[in-house]
């Protein structure tokens, strides 16, 4: 026996002795053990206010003065102008991302074919349709999640597809000096 199992096997019957120890159990409300009746006198006497009073609640009617109507002039507001969130540097950092992501696999696809590489993320399946079913998604929720950030006037809704752009920069950075062998 390894002196893991020693110390909790110890550690069991240390546990099983302190509730042995601990006694009887108090008893319980039960049905078959009747219940003395309650006094509502006995209760009234001991000062013991109920739980809910529903005179509290209710609104009571009070007058209210209603303000004399003056005549102003009617002014139209033009609503505020919903700020455009995708614009050119959000429509520029998605084609580059998608573009480096096509890239990137396609790069990586044609040295895999000739065997003069080898995928370094090893979550990445090899195949073709498995590499575009793997990240694509991953892809669209960073942009959906970048788009909501800069929809809500967050800073840094750029730093998600920065993120993508990177990941796939570094990769075709990587297939470069395998294609030309």
């Amino acid at each position: 026996m390894g002196q893991g199992r020693r110390w909790l096997s110890a550690l069991a019957v240390l546990l099983c002795a302190l509730t042995a120890l601990a006694g009887e159990l108090p008893e319980a409300p039960s049905s078959d053990r009747p219940m003395p009746p309650i006094d509502l006198a006995e209760l009234r006497d001991l000062g013991a206010s109920p739980a809910f009073d529903a005179a509290a609640w209710v609104a009571q009617p009070t007058a209210v003065a209603q303000p004399i109507a003056i005549a102003q002039p009617i002014v139209s507001e033009r609503p505020a102008k919903p700020k455009k969130v995708f614009e050119k540097k959000f429509a520029l950092l998605a084609g580059l991302a998608a573009g480096l992501t096509i890239a990137d696999f396609e790069m990586t696809q044609h040295c895999l074919k000739f065997r003069t590489c080898a995928e370094a993320d090893p979550l990445m399946p090899t195949s073709h349709a498995g590499m575009y079913a793997s990240n694509m998604p991953l892809n669209a929720a960073l942009f959906w999640w970048s788009y909501r950030r800069k929809q809500d006037g967050k800073r840094l809704w750029w730093l998600a597809p920065l993120v993508v752009v990177g990941s796939h920069a570094a990769g075709i950075g990587t297939n470069l000096r395998f294609i030309g062998k």
